[in-house]
């Protein structure tokens, strides 16, 4: 028997496989989930990350400042998704994103807007727009900074 799953299902697998992966600081596997190039966009910012080394710096100086200010567990909860194509190989969810340190918020909930790809039967993440800004999550500075230092290399 086959399982077919529909989009939100597929999604919402999505979002918690990257989630732990990000919190486990596992980032071979958080990068298998990302198809590359990719945009990530927030309200005061936006960068195309390119390279697994950009998305792996990125990852992490988000972890960072979540550690700053005292998370210490985020929850991503899919709300709408839908196939965008008639293969259902491409999907453009929505999610609203829980930062929180004992069951306390320490950040405001923000809906971020994802479009993730089967590729190679992984489903992958190819952009992301988030309402919140990078001066609270800062993760885009750490993808610049990599770029200064790759085109002066």
């Amino acid at each position: 028997m086959v399982e077919t799953l529909d989009a939100l299902e597929i999604y919402q697998r999505h979002l918690d496989i990257v989630s732990r992966a990000f919190w486990l600081e596992e980032w071979d596997e958080l990068i298998r989930h990302m198809r590359l190039p990719g945009h990530t966009r927030l309200r005061d910012a936006d960068i195309e990350v390119t390279t697994p080394e950009q998305a792996v710096a990125m990852h992490k100086e988000l972890r960072i400042c979540y550690r700053r200010i005292g998370a210490s567990d985020y929850c991503r909860i899919g709300y709408q998704a839908a196939f965008t194509d008639k293969a259902q190989t491409k999907i453009v969810g929505r999610h609203r994103t829980h930062v929180v340190r004992s069951g306390c918020y320490v950040l405001p909930v923000y809906d971020c807007e994802m479009k993730v790809q089967l590729h190679d039967e992984v489903w992958q993440a190819c952009g992301i727009n988030c309402s919140v800004s990078n001066k609270d999550v800062n993760i885009i500075g750490a993808v610049a900074n990599l770029q200064d230092h790759l085109a002066q290399a």
